[in-house]
């Protein structure tokens, strides 16, 4: 979350991913909730992704790159893992050009809300995100 919060995005002024924010995220991560994909190479952060796995989706909030291609990889990674765990969707919040060329689709706000209806009642992904290579 760290490396999100400082990585320059011409069209903001500032993050929105506040000291705050970061502490809130830690409890959710200890409670199995919010999670991370991280990209390293020659063992330093390239690029990651952080959100929130709540019933079968996963609630994109945020990614970053420091190095090209490193945040497709963590987001590569994140549809293969929903994938073979039974997510019903990957929800990216905000509609992008990068985000459309890895194959997201926006829908109408009343079948998101039916989608999250859905996905919310469902017991939530058994899933050790600690292990996942």
């Amino acid at each position: 979350m760290e490396a999100c919060a400082q990585s320059e995005r011409p069209e903001q002024e500032s993050t929105w991913i506040e000291n705050e924010m970061i502490d809130d995220y830690e409890k959710l991560h200890q409670l199995g909730i919010a999670h991370s994909i991280e990209a390293y190479h020659e063992n330093k952060l390239v690029g990651g992704l952080y959100g929130l796995s709540l019933g079968k989706a996963f609630f994109g909030e945020s990614m970053f790159y420091l190095k090209p291609e490193a945040s497709k990889v963590c987001l590569a990674k994140l549809v293969e893992i929903a994938r073979q765990n039974g997510f019903d969707f990957i929800d990216c919040q905000v509609k992008t050009n990068h985000l459309e060329k890895q194959g997201a689709t926006e829908i109408r706000r009343e079948s998101f809300l039916q989608k999250l209806a859905i996905t919310l009642a469902e017991p939530p992904i058994n899933l050790n995100w600690n292990i996942i290579k």
